[in-house]
């Protein structure tokens, strides 16, 4: 995240870290709280579809998700372009995977870009969405970090003569059961 907003500062625009604020309406009082801003840039919309999945909210998932779309809609109107950088159809470990691909598709119904990451996964999330976006969308592959650390190798770890050389794996993400790690 601080490589792509150092080289959007790079050109030119002013750039800032937010987080989405806890409760309905999160676009707006992000806009409220930086009245300034001129788009709104989204990569991962888990918090902002958290009031969805409220267990002690009495409204159905049709009003909720009309909340979100008055969101979405509302910071349009005041102007606001929004983009989506579309990581994952839904949060790993969604709480209701049905009613955020429904969140998802309101996104993306009503986000002026997408970024997606491969034509695949482009291709994947219309499918999904059951949306057409492809006219909004752009391909931009996942960046490397060539230059951003240092090109020497490792050493391999020492190990005792006639012994097989220990396996290191080096694992990114969150560590959870459902990936199949042991221990």
């Amino acid at each position: 995240q601080e490589l792509l907003a150092e080289s959007v500062r790079n050109a030119g625009p002013t750039v800032r870290f937010d987080n989405y604020p806890i409760g309905r309406f999160a676009l707006n009082r992000v806009i409220n709280a930086h009245p300034g801003v001129e788009l709104l840039h989204l990569h991962w919309p888990g918090p902002l579809f958290e009031p969805l999945f409220w267990p002690t909210s009495r409204l159905p998932d049709w009003l909720r998700l009309s909340m979100l779309t008055a969101d979405l809609l509302l910071a349009r109107l005041r102007g606001k372009r929004i983009v989506w950088t579309l990581h994952n159809l839904v949060a790993h470990e969604s709480k209701n995977a049905k009613l955020e691909t429904t969140a998802c598709a309101t996104l993306a119904r009503w986000s002026h870009q997408i970024i997606a990451h491969s034509q695949s996964a482009l291709q994947l999330a219309q499918r999904t969405y059951a949306v057409r976006f492809d006219h909004k969308a752009h391909v931009i592959p996942m960046g490397n970090f060539d230059g951003i650390y240092s090109p020497t190798k490792p050493k391999p770890p020492a190990h005792t003569r006639g012994a097989e050389a220990p396996i290191r794996v080096l694992f990114f993400g969150a560590v959870r059961p459902y990936k199949g790690l042991k221990r």
